[in-house]
């Protein structure tokens, strides 16, 4: 087990490097999402809106352009309530 600041610093290292040389291997840890799928059937769910996704983020700049983006993609300008894990 590794602490999601350093998971996070070596993660980036890599897509660094991967972008730099122009490669990238098959199983690279940039090229999978999560874990191996359930054995349990689960059904599309259709959402009446986008479930949006934040990348790791490490300043309020950062926070700043995703709220942005959100407002930007929903097309609002209202204030937005985000759930955080």
């Amino acid at each position: 087990m590794v602490e999601d600041a350093v998971y996070d610093k070596h993660f980036e290292e890599l897509q660094n490097l991967e972008k730099q040389f122009n490669f990238v291997f098959p199983d690279s840890p940039t090229q999978k999402v999560g874990s191996p799928p359930s054995l349990v059937k689960l059904a599309p769910v259709r959402r009446q809106n986008p479930m949006l996704s934040l990348d790791s983020v490490d300043n309020y700049e950062d926070l700043l352009k995703f709220d942005e983006r959100v407002k930007k993609i929903l097309k609002i300008e209202k204030e937005v309530e985000y759930i955080c894990e």
